[in-house]
């Protein structure tokens, strides 16, 4: 996480994060859960992996959540990815919020 500040290092407009610091002092005798979400764009060359040569123009549909075996390009560096940061010790789910 980061922060955007003024020249002053009062908190820029568009740091919505800064907002965090109150609500953590607020909760702090809470357990804390953030849930981040993790994307992955593999290149080859200019393109992303997978894509055609030619000037892609089709509406964002199934490629864009990797939905269906024939969508889903590089899929063996993204479980190699998930499995690394099992065995540090970063928790992952694949639950998606309701």
């Amino acid at each position: 996480m980061c922060e955007v500040l003024n020249p002053d290092n009062s908190v820029h407009w568009s740091n919505t994060r800064a907002h965090l610091r109150e609500v953590a002092e607020k909760y702090k005798s809470q357990d804390a859960w953030f849930g981040i979400e993790r994307n992955n764009t593999f290149f080859q060359g200019a393109r992303p992996l997978g894509w055609p040569r030619q000037r892609f123009s089709r509406p964002q549909g199934g490629y864009y959540c990797g939905v269906g075996s024939d969508e889903v390009f590089g899929r063996d560096v993204v479980e190699a990815h998930t499995q690394a940061c099992i065995k540090a010790g970063i928790h992952m789910s694949a639950r998606m919020p309701r």
